[in-house]
């Protein structure tokens, strides 16, 4: 795998897929319809905060159609655990937390799935990638913010 894909589930590739078609189709012909109009009302685009905003937006728009398209060409789409007897992406991880003496539940997702409002844990984030690889009963020790996390891998689980 090269460092520009991503591992997707079905779910959050047709995720990208929807926002990039409503950017694509909906957003920027909005925002340009607005630029249009107000171009033609404002005498000077460095003093009107109204359009020096929405060409910030439109920049914002044209950076995450970029970004999507650049995620959707390069995505490995995981429709099946090649691994079932070990946590990859796209993986629901059941753990049990030694500290807090409780199950905790982890979605590992690409990071890319993650910014999309799904709920998850990114694979690029310390805990992600110490639960990636892991087996069923296997310790994770990781560093955390708070200190050292010890996780015990209890089972996986799909993903709904």
């Amino acid at each position: 795998m090269s460092v520009d894909e991503r591992v997707l589930t079905r779910k959050g590739y047709e995720q990208l897929e929807r926002e990039l078609n409503k950017l694509e189709k909906i957003t920027l012909p909005e925002i340009a319809e607005r630029l249009t109009d107000l171009k033609s009302e404002v005498e000077s685009e460095q003093e009107d905060p109204e359009l020096f905003e929405l060409l910030n937006r439109k920049d914002y728009v044209d950076d995450r159609i970029s970004n999507i398209k650049r995620i959707l060409a390069t995505a490995i789409i995981q429709d099946q655990d090649p691994d079932p007897d070990r946590a990859t992406a796209g993986d629901r991880i059941v753990v049990f937390d030694m500290q807090y003496k409780e199950e905790v539940v982890f979605d590992l997702l690409d990071s890319a799935e993650i910014v999309h409002g799904r709920q998850g844990i990114s694979t690029d984030s310390p805990v992600g990638s110490a639960l990636l690889g892991k087996k069923i009963g296997d310790v994770v020790v990781v560093n955390v913010p708070d200190g050292v996390a010890r996780y015990k891998i209890l089972r996986f689980e799909q993903i709904d």
